[in-house]
């Protein structure tokens, strides 16, 4: 379950950077 939440929390940390860098550029 740790594990699960983990893999989670760096997928949806992973698209904020992507939404970022487009909202930058």
């Amino acid at each position: 379950a740790k594990d699960n939440r983990n893999i989670t929390e760096m997928f949806h940390h992973m698209a904020t950077e992507i939404k970022n860098k487009i909202l930058s550029s």
